[in-house]
Formats: C-alpha cells, structure tokens, sequence
C-alpha cells in the first residue's frame, strides 16, 4: 500500500505523524512525505522519504500579519476566544492550503496513494484524497483544538471550495486517529454538526535528534525540573516565562534543567548554580528522569511529559495553549498559571505544591498507563489498512499471488518469524544496537529494525561512536556516545594501496569471484596451506584493516560494556565491525543478534576478527570470541548473497529515506551515484566525472543524465534519486544495490573499492546489471554498458525476479513480533 503524509512546515504539528509513518514503512508499505521546502530537512533527517510542495515562508510572519497570537486573559477559551482565533487560524490555513494544494494534486496523482494520512490543518491532505477517491485519515497531535472550531468551518473553506470546486469539503477525514488519552480530549460539542470516528492509538514521542548527553546517563541527587519555553511560538509571543519560572525554582532545592533556545538563553541573564541550560535536547530523553516540567503548554510539550508520567505546571500564552492546559488540569495531572498570574513567588508556590501533593504524580501515572492501554502504531497500521476498500486489497492480491517466497535453504533458517506465534514479553524489552565503526552506512541499517523495536512498545538506545551516533539520533532513537572523535575517514584511507595497486587488487578479486573467497575463508580459519599471491595480499590486507579497526573502536567497546552494565539490555543487535555488540551479550549473558546492511563478508572475515579479538574477550574471562551471533536478520536476495551455515532471519529491506517505487520513467534518465562514504570523495568525484562526460551527448545513449554525489547530508536519498529513473550508475555499496533492486532499476557497478568487488561479483551473477572493473573503465565501455541497459536487453526479468523474492520476505514488523519467541525472550523477561 502506497500512504501519502501530508503537512505544512510546522514541525510540531508533523512530528506525532512520524510513528505511524515508520509503522506503515516496518509493515512494508510505501510512504511518502508532501511539505513545504522549509520543512524537507526535518523529514529526511528522520529517515522518511519526501517531496517537497508549494513554496516556503516565514510562518512567523504570516501568523503575525493575520493578526496574531493572543494571550488568553482567563482560564477558560470562551466562544470570543475561539471566534478569534479560528478567524486567526483559518486565515493561516486557507492560505497554506492554497499554496500547498497544486502541487500536492500534482504529486498524488503521479504517486497514486491508496491512503493519505494529513495533520488536522492541512486541508491539501483532504482535498488531494477526494480528488483520487481514497480515505482520508485526521492524525492529531493531541487535545483535539480542530474539532471544537468545526462550527466556523463553512464560512473559513469557503474560497478553497470555490476555487478547486469542492463540495463538500470535508476535513476530518474517514477516522481521526486521536492520541490524547480520552479523559484529557474534549468531550463532543453540540455546536459541531459533525460525528468523528477515532481511533485511540498510543502517543509515541519523537522530538528531532536523541543524541544522549552524558550526565543524562547519572540519576540526579535530588528532584529535577524541566522547564521549557517549547520553539514554535518562541520567536512569535512577545516574550518567554522561562526566565521568571528558572528563577522562581531556583530558590527549591531542586535541580533545573531549562531546555531553551539559544536566543532564549541569551536573554536570561546569570543563572542560579543550580541551573543547567541545554539547546537541542530532546525532551524525551530528559523527561523520564524528571520530578516535574514545566513548560508553556505547547502540544508535544505536554504530551510527551504525559507519555512519561510526568506532573505539569503550565503558563499558557496563546490560546491553544490554554486548551491544553485546562484539559491537563482538568485530570489532576497538573496546574495552570495564567500569564497575569506567573511572578516568581506564585510561579514557586505552584511548583512546591506539585512536588510535595503525591496526588499530581498519581495522576499523571494514571495518564501515562491509559496512553500505553491504546493501540501501538504497529497495530494503528492493521485497524487502517481495513479502511483501503476491496479495490485495492483485490490489486495486493493479484500482486501477492505472484509472489516468490525467499528461497533461503530450510538448512541455514529459523524458523518463519510469520510462523512464531505472538508471544509477546511479559515486559517490555531494552534493547542495545551496537553499529561499529566506519561510515554512516552500518547505522542507517539499523534505524528500520529499532524504530519496529520502538514502535511494539520496546526501549531501544544506541551506542555509537561520535561519527555515527547522529544516524540513530536524527531518527529520534536514543543514541549514547561511546569512544572518542576520531578521523574514521583518514583511517580507511590508510588502509588503501595506492591508486593503480587498488584498482588491480579490485578488478583481479572482482574476476576472482567467490571461489577463491571461500578458498581464502578457510585458510584464514585453518592456514595449513600455501596461498596464491592475491589471497597472501588480501589476507594481509584484511588482518591490517581489523586491527585499525579494533584500533580505532577500542575505547567505544569499553564504553559501550560500562553503558549495557548500567543499563541492562535483554538483547543486544550488532552490525558488522560491531565489536562491543557479541562481547557485551556475552558478559550479561542476553541473545546477541547480527544485523546485515547487505552482503555478508562475516564468513570471510570472522576467523580474522575471532583473533583478533581474543585477547580483548580473554580480559573479561571468555574464550572464543565470536561475531556470528544468535541469529543473523538477513535483508540482501538470496540470489546476490553468498551464504554459510549460519541461523537467518530473512526480512524485507528498507531504504533509509526515499520512495521505494519510481514514478513514471523518463527518456533514458541515468542516475549517477557513486555512494555515500565521504572519505572516499576524490574517487567519487573522478570516476563521476568520467561517466558524465562519456554519456552527455553520446549517440547511443539518449535522454537526461542525472548526476548525484551521495554524500552524507549533502544530497537527497538514493532511493528519491530513483524516482523515474531508467538506470542507476553506482560503486556498489550495499544500500545503492539493495535500493535498485527495490526500485526495479538495472544498476551499471563501477567497483572503486576491496568490498565493492565481491559484490559486482554477486550482483552481476544474478542477471540484474552490469560491472566494469576498475582497470577497466573507460568512456566507451561506460557508454555501451548504459546503452545496452536502456535497451532493456535481459536485465529486468532478473530485477523482477529480486524484487518479487524481496516483496514475499517478512517486515520488521514481523521480525520483531516473533523474535523474542525465537531468542526465548519471551520466558527471560516474564
């Protein structure tokens, strides 16, 4: 099923959407993003796929020149409240909708979701699912302000009504899935002609990157306090209160946390020695070690500290705000002081009183456990996936039906996790992802498996060297920093022969193959033999990378053993280089799991690394050190992936960000990307400009060669870079390759790099591509590779081939369900 989000650039308002869209994506469906430009990075930065639409503005801006925000004067938002601000708010929204609406049409009707899933202001969500006939789905954000404002709705739709002919409009969708526990939501209006249908789902807290400070890791010495004067209204308000309310706390003995701004802070002046100030932390990795937050009563403010039980002061100062605050209140999970009321002596009257009444916390206990008694986002994806009609579940199964269920050997698999039955823990599971060293490659193919993790109600953090932590922190899972910053890129590079040696040593193993692979493998395991000269070189060249390697991550595993002791893992998932990850399952004695990010070189490497490593695992009294794992969750096609006799769990890929399905082709669009390490660039440059120069203009190759250098934060996701793509030109990293498989497209390999050879090797078995090894890439060679795949000449049967195999595989939605029945988790932790 293919669900368009659709939200304007407001991140707070699109943040509580990011659950459900990772659920939809671990459940194998299709999601794609539609936003302003303004708000494109905060989307990718967590992992999602988007399209920007419409143009950017100052939000800020246009709030003010439609004549607002204004304080509420009372407790209460009375009918002249609301009356001001739905001719505030609707202003606001007509206008984004009318920006947003062209191009969201535009790119439903190309992309053609089966669902679209829009936050209650985005009325381009509405009207792009009217337009296409398909259900529409209201995701709020929490206390349903929207709905109480129904009762003006005619009279504020009314020009886009007219303008795109739409009658009747309607904007609360087929089912409001409602996140706010139902005590806190505002009961039905009479004055609002309309019935919602809701589905109660659990709030899942994302606020932008999770990177884990330090000190975060040591409960405090006494209660602590978050205050917050949240981002979105900070620069519109005409002032913060978080300056009077640090200094109304500073005189408790308390600890203070202010989570502000940077401009915020600046104004604040000296601090109290018992404050701290943090910019850019997610207040979901603060709040659970806090006694009590205070904030203005922004929605993801208030119910993030209710996902964690937290009891709340709240100075509204605009007035969705005091809905909030008043809802809160009205459950006892905490107070409101009015912005006429919040001087410091009354600001600390009310923090003393929600400290020292065990009445607040009890309350917010109650509000948290009736959030966690709604439905998970996984089981939010099957109540929707009803909603789609027999039209679309007739076409899914006429495409099942031609489905290749994955041809692993039964000698080498688990059991089926679709087979395991439900047995869920008893509890809930912590959960360590130990991604190694390197790039940003074996991180990003973790954020799938965790968010399935996070998203079934489990605990999952990261322990990641400084290099890669911001992979797993931008997603919004928790990272820890373990090790020191270290030029990773300077090591890599140094492990390289010179340019003309490596190109050699690459083309000589790429026509190798895998015969002398599995030779080499076995004489590293048992070296009783002689080795050719190549596999002496490789063999050589592998034990020095390993040892730089432990090198490099010797002081992250340490760190990482210290971290798990405190924080006591129930299972622990390693990537390749992942070295902490088997060594820490081992000393707690939990299952370790090996997670693939494609082809797997562990049976070439593993009797070098077991070496390696002994003395490291001796230290701690164990022998036979190991990094094969339990069990080892397998994305790569069976036909491109070279297996030993280890236990696999099959599971359908994920692209990190980008939509897995193409558009419509063009005329012969080349996609030229040449991989996503950037200590590699030089190469990536040269060999990108040899390819772009052999194909412009070339006879025998027409239409658009589209260049993009992926390069960390720097261009848009392969996987977006495929849309409408006939042929992809990449070094064949393991991302590039699985992502074309699953976009359908034929590659051509131009192998740079030792790992990038084996598998050109695999990939080029399997009928799906070509490969020009290094010593020999030229212009011409390039040209009639191209030429020849956009002829279509043999290679998109074996495409079809992959992708069926990889459609019929399990999700990590699957995955984590039955794993713990597998690993025997479900007895450990009952």
């Amino acid at each position: 099923m293919r669900v368009l989000f659709t939200s304007w650039a407001w991140p707070t308002h699109f943040y509580p959407m990011i659950p459900l869209a990772w659920a939809f994506r671990t459940a194998g469906h299709d999601v794609l993003v539609a936003t302003q430009p303004a708000m494109t990075e905060a989307v990718t930065r967590a992992g999602l796929p988007v399209s920007a639409v419409g143009h950017s503005r100052d939000v800020g801006a246009a709030i003010r020149d439609v004549g607002g925000p204004r304080r509420p004067g009372t407790r209460s938002s009375g009918p002249a409240d609301l009356r001001h601000l739905r001719s505030l708010n609707s202003r606001l929204y007509v206008r984004l909708a009318e920006e947003m609406i062209p191009g969201t049409l535009a790119l439903a009707r190309a992309w053609r979701p089966d669902l679209v899933v829009f936050e209650p202001t985005t009325y381009a969500g509405p009207v792009a699912a009217a337009d296409l006939g398909v259900p529409a789905v209201r995701h709020l954000w929490g206390v349903d302000f929207p709905y109480l404002l129904r009762e003006f709705d005619d009279e504020a739709l009314a020009p886009l009504r007219a303008r795109f002919d739409l009658d009747p409009l309607e904007t609360t969708g087929a089912i409001t899935v409602d996140v706010c526990p139902e005590r806190m939501q505002v009961p039905p209006s009479p004055d609002v002609p309309v019935t919602v249908e809701r589905l109660r789902a659990r709030y899942l807290p994302y606020n932008g990157a999770a990177v884990m400070p330090g000190w975060l890791l040591t409960p405090p010495g006494r209660p602590r306090i978050c205050v917050t004067g949240g981002t979105s209204w900070i620069h519109m308000t005409s002032g913060s209160l978080t300056g009077a309310i640090v200094e109304a706390a500073a005189k408790l003995d308390v600890e203070i946390v202010a989570a502000v701004t940077a401009e915020a802070a600046r104004d604040m002046g000296p601090l109290p020695g018992n404050v701290r100030l943090v910019d850019g932390l997610a207040l979901h990795l603060l709040l659970p070690s806090c006694a009590a937050f205070v904030s203005q009563g922004g929605m993801g403010s208030v119910m993030t500290a209710l996902a964690y039980g937290v009891p709340q002061l709240v100075a509204p100062q605009v007035g969705d705000q005091a809905l909030n605050a008043e809802r809160l209140a009205s459950t006892g999970a905490g107070r409101v002081v009015l912005p006429h009321e919040a001087d410091p002596d009354t600001l600390r009257s009310h923090l003393a009183e929600l400290l020292e009444t065990p009445g607040y916390g009890e309350a917010a206990a109650t509000l948290r456990a009736e959030s966690e008694a709604q439905a998970a986002p996984a089981r939010v994806v099957a109540e929707l996936e009803s909603l789609i009609g027999p039209r679309v579940r007739a076409r899914r199964a006429a495409g099942s039906a031609k489905r290749t269920v994955s041809t692993v050997s039964t000698a080498n698999t688990v059991p089926s996790v679709r087979a395991m039955p439900a047995r869920p823990p008893a509890r809930s599971l912590r959960v360590l992802f130990t991604p190694g060293y390197g790039g940003p490659g074996p991180a990003r193919a973790l954020v799938p498996l965790a968010w399935a993790f996070r998203l079934a109600g489990h605990e999952v953090r990261f322990a990641a060297t400084p290099a890669m932590e911001r992979e797993a922190g931008d997603a919004g899972l928790a990272s820890v920093a373990v090790g020191e910053p270290a030029d990773v890129g300077a090591a890599l590079r140094a492990q390289l022969p010179a340019a003309d040696e490596c190109a050699a040593l690459v083309t000589a193993q790429y026509h190798a193959g895998y015969g002398p692979a599995l030779y080499l493998a076995k004489e590293l395991a048992d070296p009783s033999g002689e080795l050719t000269p190549w596999a002496l070189s490789y063999r050589d060249a592998l034990v020095g990378s390993v040892e730089r390697g432990l090198r490099l991550a010797g002081p992250a595993i340490g760190q990482t053993l210290e971290f798990a002791r405190c924080w006591r893992p129930d299972l622990v998932v390693f990537g390749p280089r992942g070295y902490a990850g088997p060594l820490v399952a081992r000393v707690l004695g939990v299952p370790a799991v090996r997670h693939l990010p494609g082809m797997d070189f562990g049976w070439i490497t593993q009797a070098v690394e077991a070496a390696a490593l002994e003395p490291l695992w001796a230290r701690h009294g164990l022998a036979d050190a190991d990094m094969s794992g339990t069990v080892t969750i397998d994305p790569c096609p069976t036909g491109m992936q070279a297996l030993d006799g280890s236990p696999r769990l099959p599971v359908r890929f994920v692209p990190h960000s980008g939509a897995p399905g193409p558009l419509p082709a063009g005329a012969g669009r080349v996609c030229v990307a040449m991989g996503a390490e950037s200590w590699w660039l030089p190469e990536q440059q040269a060999v990108t400009g040899l390819v772009t120069a052999a194909l412009e203009g070339a006879a025998e190759v027409s239409g658009t060669v589209e260049v993009t250098v992926e390069v960390t934060g720097e261009s848009p996701s392969l996987a977006e870079a495929l849309r409408g793509c006939d042929v992809l030109v990449t070094a064949g990293d393991d991302a590039s390759l699985l992502t074309t498989v699953t976009a359908g497209v034929p590659a051509l390999v131009l192998p740079q790099l030792p790992d990038h050879a084996w598998r050109a090797h695999q990939f080029a078995a399997t009928g799906a591509g070509l490969v020009v090894p290094p010593a020999e890439l030229t212009a011409d060679r390039v040209r009639a590779a191209v030429a020849e795949l956009l002829a279509g000449t043999g290679h998109r049967a074996p495409l079809r081939h992959l992708g069926r195999e990889m459609a019929g595989r399990p999700t990590y939605h699957d995955v984590v369900a039955g794993l713990p029945g597998i690993l025997g988790l479900a007895e450990r932790v009952a």
